[in-house]
């Protein structure tokens, strides 16, 4: 077990925490219900070995953005908040891996909405029409009559110009839960 000392800015031991390292592989493995994340979780914890020579189980907040870079991760104010909640400077093993393994899902979904998208887009336009997405809603085997279809359109063409283009599709996904 490593020790971490958090002092308060007057030099005063505030609290001492023990945290353990980083479970191994077979511990993580019973977590993955896909062997995607399964994946995922081997690199999170090879990502987060590399910056923790040490085996503690805690990294520095800044080393642990730099892990995060390393696995395809960009970094920005708000996942160093979801990495460290406590703002005490220091990430957990367990932390890291449950803030990575979501973004990743979020990024590899995000691909997968852009292949979707793509489906839609058969002239490469960047947008489609209400034609177009009523075809390709009515072959996917749903039984949804046209005022729906139309309603369903409305929504997700937010600037009202007619078609749906990549960002506005996205966002849906995004709206409905299929990005996670």
């Amino acid at each position: 077990m490593a020790q971490l000392v958090h002092t308060s800015r007057g030099g005063h031991i505030e609290k001492i925490t023990c945290i353990s390292p980083p479970p191994k592989r077979k511990a993580t493995k019973g977590k993955a219900s896909q062997p995607e994340e399964e994946d995922l979780l081997e690199d999170i914890e090879q990502a987060f070995q590399e910056r923790d020579p040490g085996d503690t189980g805690i990294l520095e907040s800044d080393t642990a953005v730099d892990a995060l870079e390393d696995l395809g991760i960009d970094s920005n104010p708000d996942i160093l908040e979801r990495l460290d909640p406590e703002n005490n400077g220091f990430v957990t093993y367990d932390n890291f891996q449950k803030v990575a393994l979501d973004l990743m899902l979020r990024q590899n979904m995000s691909e997968t909405a852009v292949r979707a998208f793509d489906i839609f887009d058969k002239q490469k336009k960047g947008q489609f029409d209400y034609e177009t997405f009523r075809k390709i809603a009515r072959s996917s085997g749903e039984e949804w009559n046209d005022e729906e279809l139309y309603e369903m359109f409305v929504i997700a063409d937010k600037n009202n110009d007619g078609v749906i283009d990549r960002t506005e599709f996205i966002e849906v996904l995004e709206r409905i839960g299929l990005d996670s």
